[in-house]
C-alpha cells in the first residue's frame, strides 16, 4: 500500500508517452508520504519517493536530507499521512483526458454527465 500511494492519490498527475514531462510527473505524480521515523528507517525512506524520482541516482539513506535542503522545489508535492492512505486507495483509474489518476465514482460521474446514460460497471 505505501508504493501504491506514492502515485495514486487524489488529483495525481498521470498522462501516456505522448507529451510526459519528466519534472511535472515527480513534483505532481508522486507523494510525500510523511511518517515516523522509525517506519521511515524501516522502508528505507520510502516516504521521499518525489526525490527519488527527480533524481533516482540519490541513496535511500540521503533521501530525507536532500528533501530538507531543497524543500522549496518540494511545495506543490502532495503530503499524505498514513491516515491519507486508506481513503487514496480508491483512486485506481488514469483519466488520459485530464492527464490525472481518478476514482471508479468519478469515471462514473462523468459518463453519466457526458453520455446521460449510466456507465457500465467495471468487473
Amino acid at each position: 500500500m505505501l508504493f501504491t500511494v506514492q502515485h495514486n492519490f487524489e488529483r495525481s498527475y498521470a498522462s501516456g508517452d505522448q507529451n510526459w514531462d519528466y519534472d511535472t510527473a515527480a513534483i505532481h505524480g508522486t507523494s510525500f508520504l510523511a511518517l515516523p521515523a522509525w517506519l521511515n528507517w524501516f522502508t528505507a525512506n520510502i516516504g521521499y519517493h518525489h526525490v527519488h524520482h527527480l533524481c533516482a541516482r540519490i541513496p535511500n539513506y540521503r533521501l530525507a536530507a536532500c528533501h530538507a535542503e531543497h524543500a522549496h522545489l518540494f511545495g506543490a508535492v502532495k503530503r499524505l499521512t498514513l491516515a491519507d492512505i486508506g481513503p487514496s486507495l480508491k483512486f485506481v483509474l488514469w483519466d488520459p483526458g485530464s492527464r490525472r489518476i481518478i476514482s471508479v465514482a468519478e469515471h462514473e460521474s462523468a459518463s453519466i454527465e457526458s453520455v446521460g446514460v449510466p456507465s457500465a460497471r467495471l468487473g
